[in-house]
């Protein structure tokens, strides 16, 4: 179940359809079998499938919740933050901020201690994020700096590109158009030597929104 979870979330960004058929199987057999982890890790997947591909935000909020329901229930505590970032992500796209950033708090205290530096270190991009659409940039300047040296610890270019992208955005937001430029750069590179072609499409977008 748990390889079936894995496989689901691997294949997230370039083939979806892969991803609800793998997670569909993991959650299928981790409920036939009692397996709660395991259907906590299809949820966890499922929720980012139908915020970014299947397209049905309150099945994504719902199957998200239910994500950080069981991490909460069975003490999952190394997944909670993770779950909490992905309903986090979902109540932003729906325009509810301080949902968002109630979960993107939540996730980073709960994340703090736990053996998920990855998780922990995403949180502060979410914040930044969050904080960008508070119209607060020196606060979300702030933990993106915070992610960015984390993710330099790390040696984990998905988490760098994922704070580049936020201080570039921050740039842009103060009007420095010059050093928002270089940061979106940087996060393509970032981007560019993991293969992570949605990152990279990403930080083309933002360079043209820039230039725009």
């Amino acid at each position: 179940a748990i390889i079936l979870a894995d496989l689901a979330e691997a294949y997230r960004a370039e083939k979806p359809d892969s991803t609800l058929y793998f997670a569909d199987k993991a959650l299928q057999l981790s409920r036939s079998i009692n397996f709660r982890f395991g259907e906590m890790r299809a949820y966890f997947v499922l929720c980012h499938y139908f915020q970014f591909n299947g397209i049905d935000l309150p099945k994504a909020l719902e199957i998200g919740q239910n994500a950080v329901d069981l991490t909460r229930k069975y003490h999952f505590k190394d997944y909670e933050g993770g779950c909490l970032l992905r309903l986090g992500t979902v109540y932003l796209t729906l325009g509810n901020t301080q949902e968002a950033f109630k979960c993107f708090q939540k996730g980073n205290q709960v994340s703090s201690h736990g053996v998920h530096p990855f998780f922990h270190t995403i949180t502060y991009i979410w914040l930044a994020n969050t904080y960008l659409r508070m119209k607060k940039p020196d606060s979300a300047f702030y933990m993106a700096k915070i992610a960015y040296d984390s993710a330099i610890r790390l040696k984990n270019d998905f988490v760098l590109g994922g704070a580049l992208g936020a201080m570039g955005r921050v740039y842009a937001v103060k009007g420095n158009s010059e050093l928002a430029k270089q940061y979106y750069h940087k996060r393509i590179a970032a981007a560019e030597r993991i293969s992570e072609y949605v990152d990279i499409a990403n930080g083309y977008i933002s360079l043209a929104n820039l230039f725009k």
